[in-house]
């Protein structure tokens, strides 16, 4: 479909970690959405102006699906972990609906900035457990785990209204 490249020719490497700024370039090839006119030139996030996800970085900030981790930086390099993907979800569905806690890792306490998207995507069924029953909230998100919920997610995103 096109959403997401191998490293090479050759490899996928599906359990190496997906990036920040990988996930907002794939987010943005899904949604298919370009930068919104009139928003100036610059890159929102210092750490991105000579990225080479700076464009894709910069649309998907525009349309409020990734924000930075303050002090104007979005650190495009680091790996992007569950939980953060859950709320990058969460914010393209705008998903209602919560079910009870059955992660034993995950809690308002523990997880606060992203318990509600957790368990909004887990109640989708886009997002799962592992077979110990544990979320893995802040464990990096794999190129494999990825394209399986991009494909979970792609009829769901598709129909969001995304501005």
């Amino acid at each position: 479909k096109g959403w997401m490249i191998g490293v090479s020719e050759t490899r996928f490497m599906p359990d190496s970690p997906v990036t920040r700024a990988q996930a907002a370039t794939l987010l943005v090839r899904l949604l298919d959405i370009e930068p919104k006119t009139g928003q100036g030139n610059q890159p929102e996030f210092s750490d991105t102006a000579d990225h080479w996800a700076c464009s894709e970085i910069e649309t998907a900030r525009q349309h409020g699906i990734v924000e930075g981790i303050g002090n104007g930086r979005f650190e495009p390099d680091n790996v992007l972990t569950r939980e953060q993907m859950a709320v990058l979800l969460d914010r393209i569905l705008k998903s209602e609906g919560h079910k009870l806690n059955t992660f034993p890792d995950v809690s308002a306490a523990k997880t606060p900035w992203s318990f509600d998207a957790i368990w909004r995507m887990a109640s989708a069924g886009l997002m799962a457990g592992f077979p110990d029953g544990k979320f893995y909230p802040k464990n990096a998100i794999t190129r494999g785990q990825m394209s399986v919920l991009m494909e979970r997610a792609a009829p769901q995103i598709k129909e969001a209204v995304i501005t």
